[in-house]
């Protein structure tokens, strides 16, 4: 999808994905290559073409304001990570997660974001996910509600137990 589209591969982890987005190669990340072309299951020709193709599309972030502004220049997010996803959602673009586990698959359906299995994304085309990703009109609007609601319990919340809630929270309650 990220060669189809010309989009980006953001990597939060481990520290070897890391590694090749930024180009910063320890030798023991170097040792590692062969393992992580392999895991790959023959997407790159070669460990030189795969770090060469994480050099055109993948990044690496240190900071959620940077992450939020960068996405900005997209059209939408996919990925198996939630807090990627999210920070899509955030920049105002639409996400979808393709969850690979309960936790992940409950907390973006807590959270109101789409997301799919693993296995029911394996075989989608670019075409049919660029699709998928994309959130209707009714579906952002019940998005914002989920937010208010769980932004309102949260304030309450904190109200009843004498804690202070932010401005920030209030105004989305």
């Amino acid at each position: 999808i990220v060669t189809a589209t010309h989009g980006a591969y953001v990597i939060q982890h481990p520290d070897i994905m890391i590694s090749l987005a930024t180009g910063q190669f320890t030798e023991d990340d170097e040792a590692k290559l062969p393992n992580v072309l392999e895991a790959y299951g023959g997407r790159f020709g070669s460990v030189e073409e795969m770090v060469r193709w994480f050099g055109r599309h993948a990044f690496a972030f240190y900071d959620g304001y940077a992450w939020i502004d960068f996405l900005r220049h997209y059209d939408a997010a996919i990925g198996p990570r939630y807090h990627g996803v999210a920070f899509a959602v955030q920049a105002r673009r639409p996400g979808m997660v393709v969850h690979i586990d309960n936790r992940t698959r409950e907390l973006s359906a807590t959270t109101g974001i789409k997301s799919i299995a693993a296995t029911d994304f394996k075989n989608v085309s670019v075409d049919e996910a660029l699709k998928m990703v994309k959130w209707s009109q009714d579906e952002g609007l019940a998005f914002d509600e989920n937010r208010r609601m769980r932004a309102d319990g949260l304030a309450q919340f904190l109200i009843e137990n004498n804690l202070a809630a932010s401005d920030r929270l209030l105004s989305l309650a």
